[in-house]
């Protein structure tokens, strides 16, 4: 899946509808750019349904950001997604490294054997759009 930004903000009845965590912060997302999508997360919060989606950010970083701020470029699924639905209901399309216990974690605080992992997945996925769309 590809998303283009239409938005780095999010609007006030947006952040009505997500938790604190998303209320305020900066996604490091441009306008008009397209990202990979490496997972989606669909919740059910406050009787709304919220997906996020796991995209490398303008600074080089995975992270979650509310699907209020993209479109739709390409909306093939990732082959190397699995999908789970958890207890609370939501619902994750996500590589299988993901579902390890702290990979996010880890990953974001540069444990050599994660940041391996993520590269190869990454660069899985990005050949996968690449080859699809070439």
């Amino acid at each position: 899946m590809i998303v283009r930004c239409i938005s780095n903000e999010l609007t006030v009845e947006q952040k009505g509808v997500l938790p604190e965590e998303f209320r305020s912060s900066d996604f490091h997302v441009t306008i008009e750019r397209e990202y990979i999508v490496f997972g989606l997360t669909i919740n059910s919060i406050n009787d709304q349904t919220v997906c996020l989606v796991q995209h490398i950010s303008d600074y080089g970083h995975l992270i979650n950001t509310p699907m209020f701020l993209f479109d739709i470029t390409d909306k093939r699924v990732s082959k190397y997604w699995e999908i789970k639905i958890h207890s609370d209901e939501s619902i994750t399309f996500w590589i299988p490294s993901f579902y390890k216990e702290y990979y996010h974690d880890d990953l974001f605080e540069g444990v050599p054997e994660i940041k391996e992992d993520f590269e190869i997945m990454k660069k899985k996925i990005e050949e996968e759009y690449k080859a699809e769309n070439s």
